[in-house]
């Protein structure tokens, strides 16, 4: 999710308890993406790594989250498979409620 790329306005369609929003730390994403772009042989100054950029994109996606009134979690320090646990988590959490 970008700025500059518009969602479908099917994404807003979508009940927002069906929907969970990651975030991260701005810091912790620029370390992760100077990293990826080292391993893939480009510049590490690039404006996908700058940590400017970053929050803008995380600032988007923060207003997204709440026009979708999606859960969010902050994956900052969660291994990937704790992040799957916790968003089945909330969706079963969400099922239960669902049903009620």
């Amino acid at each position: 999710m970008v700025p500059e790329v518009p969602l479908p306005e099917e994404l807003f369609q979508i009940p927002g308890r069906k929907i969970v929003g990651l975030i991260i730390d701005p810091f912790k994403l620029n370390n992760i993406r100077e990293e990826r772009l080292r391993t893939m042989g480009l510049h590490a100054d690039a404006n996908y790594a700058n940590v400017s950029r970053i929050e803008e994109e995380l600032n988007y996606a923060k207003t997204v989250m709440r026009r979708l009134h999606c859960p969010v979690l902050d994956v900052t320090n969660k291994s990937i498979e704790e992040t799957a646990g916790m968003v089945m988590q909330i969706i079963q959490k969400n099922r239960v409620m669902d049903t009620r």
